[in-house]
This record gives structure tokens, C-alpha cells and sequence, in this order.
């Protein structure tokens, strides 16, 4: 379904901290997003969908800035991700979600495979 969105994100106390997040668009393509200051910001537009890429989140606690890589390239860094966490979210947590989609007229489903994803709290 175009402009389906995947989201992941990292929440700690009353605030997500960062975020990563995947937009479906026509033609089997997809937008790659983060937050910017609490506002929605593309760090990529148009990435095909029937090829397999590696989208790696970074996010740095003692700056509280994230960076994000696609297949090895930095799209972007610095990221101050801090908005407010939806109303009844735990306060610690990471939060994943990876439907599989099936494009509107087509016989091909995609999905999204989660690797080496890992959380540390001290």
C-alpha cells in the first residue's frame, strides 16, 4: 500500500531519541526518513525496494545525536531525533515494526529483514 510507513525507534524517559523510519512509494521505491529537532526529515528519497540494502542507525548517548548510513554511505549526521514519546509508550524501550507489503496491481510482497539489532542499558 503506497505511503505505508515503517518505523523503528529508540525511547528513553518521556522522549524517543531516535528513529529511522521507511515510506513506501509508487513504483516499488521508498523514502528513508528520521526526525529532526521533532520535525519528519528524508535523509534519503527513492530507494528501490527490489534490492537489498543495509540501513544502519547510530545514536551516540552522551551527545544524544544519531547518524544514518545506507549500504556503507553516510545520508546523514548529527541528528537531534528528541521528541516527545506518544502518549502511553513505556519509558525505556526500542520499538520495531516490519510488515510485509504487497504492492497495489503487482504479484510481488517485499519485506524487511531486521539484523544484528541491539540495545544496551546501563
Amino acid at each position: 500500500m503506497v505511503g505505508d510507513e515503517t518505523e523503528v525507534t529508540l525511547n528513553i524517559g518521556s522522549d524517543t531519541v531516535a528513529s529511522l523510519g521507511f515510506s513506501l512509494q509508487p513504483s516499488e521505491l521508498c523514502n528513508i526518513y528520521t526526525y529532526q529537532s521533532g520535525s519528519p526529515y528524508t535523509v534519503e528519497f527513492g530507494i528501490s525496494t527490489l534490492n537489498w540494502h543495509h540501513v544502519v542507525l547510530y545514536w551516540n548517548h552522551s551527545t544524544g545525536l544519531s547518524s544514518v548510513t545506507l549500504d556503507g554511505m553516510l545520508l546523514g549526521q548529527n541528528i537531534n531525533g528528541k521528541r516527545s514519546l506518544p502518549t502511553g509508550a513505556p519509558g525505556t524501550s526500542a520499538g520495531v515494526l516490519f510488515p510485509k507489503w504487497n504492492w497495489p496491481g503487482g504479484t510481488s510482497a517485499q519485506e524487511v529483514l531486521l539484523d544484528n539489532f541491539s540495545l544496551y542499558y546501563y
